[in-house]
């Protein structure tokens, strides 16, 4: 019996920058690969091609549900599998993609892991997709925006698939970003005027009015989205805990409150609600309620990362910026020699980011833990000797250690460098009566 055949089908326009990349992720686990142009006027289709895709040009109609529906229409494979130019299959993800086919011929649809990269890349943001589909079996997009796929003559089946995408387009330049918010905005805002009873329209729009910071304006659609209802447990999961997230913006604590608590309600194990239970317990600055919640967090986060599944629209934070936030709850609280300990432990660990070793130094002179400052303050001067406030933490940290005779080199360095600085000269002339100097 022959391998059941799998067809990768594709939207473009001016991808140039991704396509290649995107493409030789596939490339291998791909028996056919379809490329819809929409328009491009950069080297798009010649990459395409490069790679043995199909190019076939296409009208754009303001609408990416029509699009995917007609770059299906060219599969001729068993199966199809959907993505974009800035995505990325993960190399160990191609034989769980591949084993995934089958020769059922009935609706079945794979849902998938997309990570999503932001220009900071502080932490992933977590989603799930309908990617992988039987072909020929009345599955098809739908949405003028933000399309999802769905059964058009009957029921079919989703099945959970351990397959991820890495997902570039949240880290665009700022020029290519905010063009890309008004083309979405543009489109979602006609989506809701054709179709108001649509749920996932509202959900959609909100969620941009929020990214645009229009917070106002995301809860009216955000609640209409809940008041119209029918999307499902998980996205009514995600729901909440935005609505969440957005009155907490709004300064409206208690409904954000509620809406964090409706949303473990239906799905206790996400990242995205205990996050924003810790957030309000730390805006009341309750410590150890914030820490109970941040700790509970940590727990779901390592599990989802474990098991490879999440909410659609939930967050997934690294460990390092967990253990920072335990860090800096400490120190809110007064425990700054506990938040030294936690950051200091990933220095020993070989943590070089400066970021890092700035914070601990605060942590270390807040405790004041004078040698660890020291330790601290010293390599970061030696990595950036034009920085004068480390010279002048040193000479301060020295002051603390009594070591005169080291705090007065370092404050006539700083005199002799910026000599209208009278505090500089202030400290100077105090350490000279403490450590005089001797007599030719």
């Amino acid at each position: 019996m022959s391998k059941p055949s799998l067809s990768v089908c594709m939207i473009v326009k001016n991808e140039e920058r991704f396509l290649a990349d995107c493409l030789a992720s596939v490339k291998d686990v791909a028996d056919q690969i379809v490329v819809l142009d929409t328009g491009s006027t950069d080297g798009s289709a010649d990459i395409a091609r490069r790679f043995g895709a199909e190019v076939y040009k296409y009208e754009w109609r303001d609408d990416f549900a029509d699009a995917r529906n007609a770059s299906i229409k060219y599969a001729r494979g068993d199966w199809i599998f959907w993505l974009d130019a800035d995505e990325r299959l993960l190399a160990e993800s191609r034989t769980a993609l591949r084993e995934a086919l089958t020769t059922e011929k009935k609706p079945v649809v794979y849902e998938i892991q997309i990570n999503n990269h932001t220009l900071d890349d502080a932490n992933a943001y977590l989603s799930t997709a309908y990617r992988l589909f039987r072909n020929g079996q009345g599955i098809a997009f739908y949405g003028r925006i933000h399309e999802q796929v769905g059964f058009t003559k009957k029921q079919g089946e989703v099945r959970p698939a351990h397959i991820v995408l890495e997902h570039l387009g949240y880290a665009l330049d700022s020029q290519t970003d905010a063009a890309k918010k008004e083309r979405n905005q543009r489109l979602l805002e006609r989506m809701v005027a054709e179709e108001p009873d649509n749920a996932y329209a509202h959900f959609t729009l909100g969620q941009h009015y929020n990214l645009m910071k229009r917070y106002t304006d995301g809860v009216r659609h955000l609640e209409k989205a809940r008041e119209i209802g029918g999307l499902g447990k998980p996205l009514t999961a995600s729901l909440y805990t935005i609505l969440s997230e957005t009155y907490h913006k709004l300064g409206a604590s208690e409904q954000a409150e509620r809406m964090a608590r409706e949303s473990i309600h239906l799905e206790s194990c996400q990242v995205g609600a205990w996050f924003m239970l810790y957030q309000l317990a730390r805006a009341r600055q309750d410590w150890d309620e914030a820490l109970t919640y941040l700790d509970t967090m940590a727990e779901h986060n390592r599990t989802i990362r474990e098991k490879g599944r999440t909410l659609p629209n939930d967050v997934l934070f690294e460990d390092l910026k967990i253990d920072i936030t335990r860090a800096e709850i400490y120190a809110s609280a007064g425990l700054y020699g506990r938040g030294f300990e936690i950051v200091a432990g990933y220095i020993n660990r070989g943590n070089k980011d400066n970021r890092l070793w700035r914070r601990a130094l605060d942590f270390a002179l807040q405790a004041e833990r004078w040698d660890d400052a020291e330790q601290l303050a010293t390599a970061l001067f030696r990595q950036n000797q034009s920085d004068l406030s480390l010279l002048d933490t040193l000479g301060k940290i020295y002051i603390k250690q009594q070591r005169f005779h080291e705090a007065t080199q370092v404050f006539e360095a700083l005199t002799a460098q910026q000599p209208a600085h009278t505090d500089y000269r202030r400290i100077l002339d105090h350490l000279r009566t403490l450590n005089p100097q001797p007599m030719h």
